[in-house]
């Protein structure tokens, strides 16, 4: 992990290929009232487009983590995730 950033009291994680946790941004933005809780960031990756660009972005465009320290699903800026 690299950078840090925070949105309303939320941190949000970034790694260091400049991927940010999906997860960290689903949180804050369920605390701002802003997504629902059936909004998942595993609902996001079920769609055809969204794994369409992702693979057209490269191998490092995302990583799911499972477990430990840095789990969740990990994002570049480019996929549309960050704010």
């Amino acid at each position: 992990m690299s950078n840090l950033v925070v949105i309303e009291n939320t941190v949000v994680r970034q790694d260091v290929f400049g991927r940010y946790c999906l997860n960290d941004l689903h949180r804050a933005a369920v605390a701002q009232g802003k997504a629902t809780e059936s909004q998942r960031p595993s609902g996001f990756f079920k769609s055809k487009g969204t794994r369409k660009i992702a693979k057209s972005l490269g191998n490092n465009a995302l990583k799911t983590m499972h477990g430990g320290v840095e789990s969740g699903i990990w994002v570049v800026p480019e996929l549309g995730c960050v704010p």
